[in-house]
C-alpha cells in the first residue's frame, strides 16, 4: 500500500487534533495517534507525521470577525449563560454515507470503499449563534476533508491496480456520538474507525467541547486544575488497571506527557459527562490493541477541589449514558457496563449488559445482570449491541439498539425498577445520538419508492416506547432519480400545481410513507406528488417503477 493510505490511517483520528502527540506501539512515542500494523518503520512514523500536521492545518476551522453575528441580526447573542435547569441545545445529525465496489475480473478479486460520517447543524434561530457559527464550520470543513480521503482512496486503489499492485479495499467511519447537549455544555466525541487490510482495523475517540454561550472551544485547564486532575487520573489508573499486565510498564510516563509535555495536552482525549469528565486513552496511548480503550472517570462529586467550573448543578435531570464496551479475548463475550445509582438508594448499581453469538452470527441470548443477577432477555434479535441506560420523567430504561437482516433497525426498551425489568417494548429504527428523550431523531429503513433510509423525530412516551412527533420521514443518501414520463404534483411553497416533465432527474426528499412523496428538482423547487405505498407502488397514478429510468427503483429483503 502506498504511502496515501498510511497517512490516511492517522488522519483519520488525528482529524481537528493539531500538534496533539501520542503513543502507538512500535517505539510508542511517536506523533501520530494510531497504526495500522504493530511492527511499522520509524521512517513511516515520520512520513505520516510530516503529512498529518500539513493536512490538519488546512482543515481547523477558522472563526473570523466576519462569521460573528452584527447588531442587524434578528437573532442576538445571549448576553448571559443560560440559567434554565434541563435545556437542551436542539441539533439535527446529517448523515454522509457510500459505497464503492469494483471488480478486477483479470486478477479475479474485488474491491470497495466503505465510507460513512455523521455531523451535526445547530440552528442560529435557536439563540446561541456564536455556537452554531463554530459548530458548523467544523461540521463542514470535516465533511470536505473526509470526502477529499475517500474520493483520494479510491483513486489510490485504482492506480495499484493499473500498476499492477494487489487489490486493497477500505473501510472508515466517524460518527458523533454526543454526550451533553444542553444549557451547561456542550460535549461529544467523533467515534472513528479505519480500516484497509492486515489483522485488524483502527479505532479511537477525538472529544470536543464547547461553552454553549461563547461558541469557544474548552480545553481541560478551562474546567479544571491541571495538576489535581493529572494525580486524580494516576489514582484512577492505579486502582482500575494493573501496570505491566494491562498498561504498559512506563505508563505513567505518558500519562505525564499527555498532561505536560504535549501542545494539546488532554484537551481531545475527554469529554463532559453527566456526572463530571471521562478522560480516555485510544488504543496503543497507554496499552495494546487487545486492551482496547482506556477509559478513566472523575466525578464532579466529591472531587469538587479539582474543578474550576461548574458544568453540572442544573443539567437535565432526563438523560441517557453509553455504557462501557469490554471484549474478553479469552472467552470470547462481549460485555457492556455501567455503574449508577437507578434506585435512588444512594448505593450504585452495577448493570452489565452480556450476549453471546448464535448459529447465524447474531445476537439471540442476551442477558441484562444488575448487581450480579442476571435476567435473560428471550425476545431479542439482532447482529449488534448497543447499549445505553435512560432516565425519562422518573423512570429508568435500558435502551438497546440492533441491527437486523436487510440492514433494519431495532431499539428494545427495558424499563428498570427496584433493580428489575417491569416492561419492555419494540421499536423500529436506531435513535442517532440521542440526548434529549422528548425531541430526537430515529434513523430507520422503509419502503417507500424503493429501499430508502430515512430520518424520522421522535420521543419516548409514557408507555417507554418510541413515539414519531409527526408523520415526515426525511430521506438521506443519494436519491436522484431521471423520470422517463410527466408527473404531475404540487409546489410546497407556492401550492400551486406544477408538472414534472419527462427527462427530469428528481431527488427524493421527503414522504409519509403512505400518502405522498415529496421531490426536489433541478432548480430547488420542492415538489409534493400523490403516492400510494400498497402493492404495487404508484405515483401520480402512474406505476412507480415505469416513472423512471429502468434500474432507478431498487427494492431490498
Amino acid at each position: 500500500m502506498k504511502k496515501f493510505a498510511a497517512a490516511t490511517l492517522a488522519l483519520l483520528i488525528a482529524f481537528s487534533l493539531v500538534g496533539c502527540d501520542s503513543f502507538g506501539s512500535g517505539g510508542r512515542k511517536t506523533r501520530t495517534r494510531h497504526h495500522d500494523s504493530d511492527d511499522e518503520e520509524e521512517t513511516e512514523d515520520t512520513e505520516e507525521t510530516e503529512e498529518t500536521e500539513a493536512t490538519e492545518e488546512t482543515i481547523e476551522p477558522e472563526i473570523t470577525e466576519e462569521t460573528e453575528p452584527t447588531e442587524t441580526e434578528a437573532t442576538p447573542a445571549p448576553t448571559e449563560p443560560i440559567k434554565e435547569d434541563g435545556l437542551f441545545i436542539p441539533y439535527t445529525i446529517v448523515e454522509d454515507y457510500d459505497y464503492y465496489y469494483n471488480s478486477n475480473e483479470d486478477l479475479d478479486e474485488y474491491y470497495s470503499c466503505y465510507y460513512d460520517i455523521s455531523s451535526i447543524r445547530i440552528s442560529k434561530d435557536w439563540g446561541l449563534p456564536l455556537l452554531a457559527d463554530t459548530v458548523n464550520a467544523e461540521m463542514e470543513n470535516r465533511e470536505q476533508y473526509y470526502r477529499e480521503v475517500y474520493e483520494n482512496e479510491i483513486a489510490e486503489i485504482e492506480r495499484n491496480i493499473q500498476d499492477g499492485s494487489p487489490a486493497y479495499s477500505m473501510s472508515q467511519t466517524s460518527k458523533i456520538k454526543m454526550f451533553r447537549a444542553d444549557a451547561c455544555v456542550l460535549s461529544y466525541v467523533y467515534d472513528n474507525y479505519y480500516y484497509s487490510g492486515g489483522a485488524h482495523g483502527s479505532y479511537g475517540y477525538s472529544g470536543e467541547t464547547y461553552d454553549p454561550l461563547s461558541g469557544e472551544i474548552l480545553k481541560i485547564e478551562d474546567i479544571a486544575d491541571n495538576d489535581k486532575l493529572y494525580e486524580a487520573t494516576l489514582d484512577y489508573l492505579a486502582q482500575t488497571y494493573s501496570s505491566g499486565e494491562t498498561l504498559y510498564e512506563d505508563y505513567e510516563d505518558s500519562v505525564k506527557a499527555y498532561f505536560y509535555d504535549y501542545e494539546a495536552g488532554m484537551n481531545y482525549n475527554f469529554v463532559v459527562t453527566y456526572d463530571g469528565l471521562m478522560l480516555f486513552f485510544n488504543p496503543y496511548e497507554l496499552a495494546p490493541y487487545a486492551v482496547g480503550m482506556i477509559r478513566v472517570y472523575i466525578p464532579y462529586e466529591g472531587h469538587e477541589s479539582i474543578f474550576k467550573r461548574d458544568l453540572w448543578t442544573g443539567a437535565p435531570e432526563n438523560q441517557i449514558r453509553p455504557f462501557d464496551y469490554f471484549y474478553d479475548y479469552e472467552t470470547g463475550i462481549p460485555t457492556y457496563s455501567i455503574c449508577q445509582d437507578i434506585d435512588n438508594d444512594s448505593v450504585i448499581d452495577y448493570i452489565a449488559i452480556t450476549s453471546e453469538l448464535s448459529d447465524n452470527y447474531g445476537y439471540d441470548a442476551i442477558s441484562i445482570n444488575i448487581n450480579g443477577e442476571g435476567i435473560p432477555v428471550e425476545d431479542f434479535w439482532g447482529y449488534s449491541v448497543d447499549p445505553y441506560l435512560l432516565y425519562k420523567d422518573g423512570k429508568v430504561y435500558v435502551m438497546i439498539l440492533t441491527t437486523t437482516d436487510n440492514d433494519y433497525s431495532l431499539t428494545y426498551l427495558y424499563e428498570i425498577k427496584n433493580c428489575e425489568i417491569v416492561s419492555s417494548s419494540e421499536n423500529s429504527g436506531r435513535p442517532l445520538s440521542m440526548i434529549n428523550p422528548d425531541d430526537f431523531q430515529v434513523y430507520s429503513t422503509i419502503q417507500s419508492v424503493g429501499t430508502r433510509s430515512a430520518i424520522q423525530t421522535c420521543k419516548i412516551n409514557s408507555k417507554g416506547e418510541i413515539e414519531a412527533l409527526d408523520n415526515i420521514y426525511t430521506i438521506t443518501g443519494n436519491t436522484e432519480l431521471p423520470t422517463v414520463v410527466d408527473i404531475n404534483g404540487k409546489d410546497v411553497n407556492t401550492g400551486k400545481d406544477v408538472t414534472i416533465k419527462s427527462g427530469s432527474v428528481l431527488k427524493f426528499v421527503a414522504t409519509d410513507n403512505e400518502t405522498f412523496a415529496r421531490f426536489e428538482d433541478e432548480k430547488g423547487n420542492l415538489i409534493d406528488v400523490d403516492f400510494d405505498n400498497t402493492y404495487p407502488q404508484t405515483l401520480d397514478g402512474k406505476d412507480l417503477v415505469e416513472c423512471f429510468e429502468e434500474g432507478a427503483i431498487v427494492y431490498a429483503g
